[in-house]
């Protein structure tokens, strides 16, 4: 069987009989014009009702748009850290200690490292 993008798939369902104890498999084939994508949470950030404020350090910035994008959130990328409700940074930087991520650390500003 070959599956192709934005195809459906074929559904594997499995059940355990209650009385005799086996295994019974249903295979169910969807319609094909049953194609489900996954929901994006396109909510505001629950602290403030606004998007997440993002201060990048050491992390491209038009790769995270991207991302962003790509899974429909919406992100808002800052230059200034006292702007920002997360710093993204990557574990080497993290470990590195530089001024702005000491600076966040001081403020209490939750750090996502990657």
């Amino acid at each position: 069987m070959r599956f192709y993008l934005g195809q459906p798939q074929e559904l594997e369902v499995r059940q355990i009989d209650e009385k005799t104890g086996e295994l019974i498999v249903k295979h169910i084939q969807p319609e094909a014009n049953d194609v489900r994508r996954p929901a994006h949470n396109n909510k505001p950030h629950p602290k403030n009702g606004t998007a997440a404020k993002l201060f990048l350090y050491g992390v491209n910035r038009g790769r995270m748009e991207e991302v962003a994008r790509d899974m429909g959130l919406t992100l808002e990328v800052v230059d200034d850290l006292r702007e920002a409700t997360l710093l993204v940074t990557s574990k080497k930087y993290y470990r590195q200690k530089p001024q702005k991520i000491r600076d966040a650390e001081s403020t209490n500003l939750p750090i996502l490292c990657f």
